[in-house]
């Protein structure tokens, strides 16, 4: 989920895509060797906060992997991928201050070498950082935001649908042909909820001020939108 295959949901994710920028991914690997070996209180913490958020998706079995059931797993993912930072960047600048750079090379050139060197580090990390903001910035509004299946996985065609209906007067009689497969709503299969919501004609009650007819099944299959009955009467499908 995090770093080989992601949500193929669009609501959730770019498709497929793992939850893990690569390179965070990595991190994220590194913190949970880390944390293993060392178990120092945060890494137990980490742990275990993890493990209980794994539970909503672990214990269901539509749509895997979900990133939204594992939304509650993002604190403690993005930590256990700071500690892997954290404990890459102390073995780096260890690495600079190995023996060639110890104590009994007092040449001044030697230390202008660990300096540059380390400053050299530095650079790469506002550099990484600044990579994670901009992938960021790109997966989210250029990738995500812009493709077109974004649009129909939060069912855009049923938004306008609903606001078609809205502005309407509820004078007027309104068929809605839920033709959708989902789980049924009381008897409503779930993609009319969209409709249903920016009409405000969940209760029957208000189904019946506005005149708004909600058809499944057999009843949907033997309306006549052109009959005698329905003149004046506007019929929208939910496909």
């Amino acid at each position: 989920m995090f770093n080989v295959r992601g949500d193929g949901n669009w609501r959730h994710n770019i498709a497929g895509q793992p939850e893990l920028f690569w390179p965070v991914g990595i991190l994220f690997l590194i913190g949970i060797a880390v944390g293993l070996k060392k178990r120092a209180l945060y890494d137990k913490v980490l742990f275990t906060w993890f493990g209980l958020a794994l539970l909503p998706v672990a214990i269901s079995n539509e749509g895997l992997p979900h990133a939204l059931r594992a939304i509650l797993m993002a604190p403690p993912v993005f930590g256990i991928a700071a500690r892997g930072g954290i404990a890459l960047w102390e073995l780096l600048k260890e690495r600079l201050a190995d023996t060639h750079f110890s104590k009994e090379n007092s040449w001044g050139f030697l230390r202008i070498g660990v300096i540059a060197r380390a400053t050299h580090l530095e650079v790469l990390a506002v550099l990484f950082f600044g990579l994670l903001f901009y992938e960021a910035y790109y997966s989210y509004f250029m990738t995500w935001g812009q493709d077109p299946n974004v649009q129909n996985a939060f069912a855009a065609d049923y938004v306008e649908i609903g606001h078609e209906m809205r502005a309407l007067p509820d004078t007027t009689p309104k068929n809605v042909i839920v033709e959708a497969d989902g789980v049924l709503v009381r008897g409503i299969p779930m993609p009319a909820q969209t409709v249903m919501f920016l009409t405000d004609s969940f209760l029957p009650e208000e189904q019946k001020r506005k005149n708004i007819r909600y058809l499944t099944g057999p009843e949907a299959q033997t309306f006549a939108p052109n009959g005698p009955t329905m003149r004046g009467a506007f019929t929208f499908i939910i496909e």
